[in-house]
């Protein structure tokens, strides 16, 4: 830029001259400012130390109109640290504010507007990231639930969800089977969708195929990576761990001491149990129902409601467990059910037991007309099933008589 003077007199045709009037100094600028930006590189990934400084140089510069701006894709408009006006250079503005923390960690953009007083304008934008703690761990919902409760009895899909300021790199997923470590192949095991641009925080969506849990077994899946800034990030040494058992096989019960179709003399029948299961057992539980005649024929025709008369916890089960079953000289059916931790169930069914210290072998009442199904019966008799079964019923063709 140029600077002139400018002053006007005047002389006649004699020779006389006025006295100078001085009309002030003016510029010619036609050369647009310069702006430096030091202390960060333009689309840089820092893990860091990270100070900004943008220099607006002009000699004429306009500072009211001069505009130095730092965004965060989180964070927002961001403070300077300092600013500082040097006549005849210019305008400093640093941005010491990052500090090592995770919420420093974003992408950030630098806006530069300078202009001086003749109009000339110069902008300029960086971007940038500061990432100091590398990414962000989760799973979706489903994946979730699994881990929540541990045991399952069919194979799924496993969600892992990875944020990161800058794109990441290298990626590396890993089960371990049975206390085996295996590493997955990226596009046969498992896939992985990405979301985000430069401009963005990057979003990873990993989905592990079920096809790798068909077998019953502990898993464990651990998920590395590696950052563009060089952060190496543990899904595990972010207390994300992923944990589960694959269990198939119902529990094994074995019982002895009872048979289908059998009738015991005594006042009592002690039944010996034994339950196992790979992975381990919930509950076991023996339930009795009692049968009941369609009235004027030889066989049964429903059961009534089960009653569970024992039910055994875990620590019961440790070891081999004794059951008496009282007398009664009505059939019954007696079910010894196993549950284990997935929900796997195994039973073993004993019908027609009869254990009684007097055996009445007569059971079927005959009925001198049409037969009555049960359930009207207890419906027209306004009585409950049990009672019903206490006290068989004989029937004709007006009346109902309790024997």
């Amino acid at each position: 830029s140029l600077k002139y003077y400018e002053y006007v007199y005047a002389e006649d045709l004699g020779g006389n001259k006025s006295e100078k009037l001085d009309c002030g100094t003016f510029v010619i600028d036609t050369v647009a400012p310069v702006i430096e930006i030091s202390g960060v590189m333009d689309k840089s990934a820092n893990a860091g130390s990270v100070i900004p400084t943008i220099n607006c140089k002009d000699l004429n510069l306009d500072n009211d109109n001069s505009i130095v701006t730092i965004s965060g894709y989180k964070n927002g408009l961001m403070n300077p640290s300092d600013i500082n006006f040097v006549d005849g250079s210019g305008k400093n503005v640093t941005y010491n504010i990052f500090g090592f923390e995770k919420v420093s960690d974003d992408i950030y953009t630098v806006t530069a507007v300078a202009e001086d007083i003749a109009g000339n304008t110069a902008e300029i934008s960086y971007m940038f990231s500061v990432n100091r703690f590398g990414s962000t761990f989760g799973v979706e919902q489903q994946t979730a639930d699994l881990v929540g409760r541990y045991y399952t009895n069919a194979e799924q899909d496993l969600v892992l969800l990875e944020t990161n300021v800058d794109n990441v790199d290298e990626q590396e997923l890993y089960i371990t089977k049975n206390g085996k470590n295996i590493k997955l192949v990226k596009g046969v095991d498992y896939y992985v969708e990405k979301e985000g641009n430069d401009a963005t925080w990057k979003a990873y969506t990993y989905t592990v195929k079920k096809s790798n849990f068909i077998e019953e077994g502990t898993y464990e899946v651990s998920l590395f990576t590696k950052d563009r800034a060089g952060n190496q990030s543990d899904s595990n040494a972010q207390g994300m761990t992923i944990k589960f058992a694959v269990d198939k096989t119902a529990p094994s019960v074995v019982v002895a001491g009872i048979e289908d179709n059998t009738t015991y003399e005594s006042d009592k029948l002690d039944i010996n149990i034994d339950v196992q299961d790979n992975m381990g057992i919930n509950y076991a539980e023996i339930l009795i129902y009692i049968k009941c005649f369609n009235l004027g024929f030889e066989k049964w025709m429903e059961y009534l409601d089960g009653v569970v008369v024992k039910k055994y916890e875990t620590k019961d089960l440790n070891e081999l467990v004794t059951y008496s079953i009282e007398e009664s000289d009505k059939p019954r059916t007696v079910v010894v059910r196993a549950v284990d931790l997935v929900g796997n169930l195994s039973e073993k069914k004993y019908e027609n037991v009869v254990i009684s210290t007097l055996v009445n072998e007569e059971k079927l009442v005959e009925v001198e007309d049409d037969v009555v199904p049960l359930s009207d019966v207890i419906e027209e008799r306004g009585i409950t099933s049990n009672e019903a079964v206490e006290n068989i019923l004989v029937v004709d063709n007006s009346s109902l008589e309790a024997v």
